[in-house]
């Protein structure tokens, strides 16, 4: 619920240029760089990997209808 968290979605990318699933992966705290990647929060490393888990699993569900 962490509104600076959330932000950092906006506008990232869970298909890379050659039109494979890549999903949002979360860095540590200053890392994250590109379309793929957000900063994580300090001390919230299990949220964080919890997080994108879900978003790797889940979404790949769906991976079939982001294709164009």
């Amino acid at each position: 619920d962490n509104p600076i968290f959330q932000k950092q979605f906006i506008d990232q990318k869970i298909i890379d240029k050659d039109d494979n699933f890549v999903s949002i992966n979360i860095v540590k705290p200053g890392l994250a760089k590109g379309f793929h990647e957000v900063d994580g929060l300090s001390g919230a490393t299990i949220t964080s990997k919890g997080l994108a888990t879900f978003l790797r699993n889940d979404l790949s569900r769906y991976r079939i209808f982001f294709k164009i």
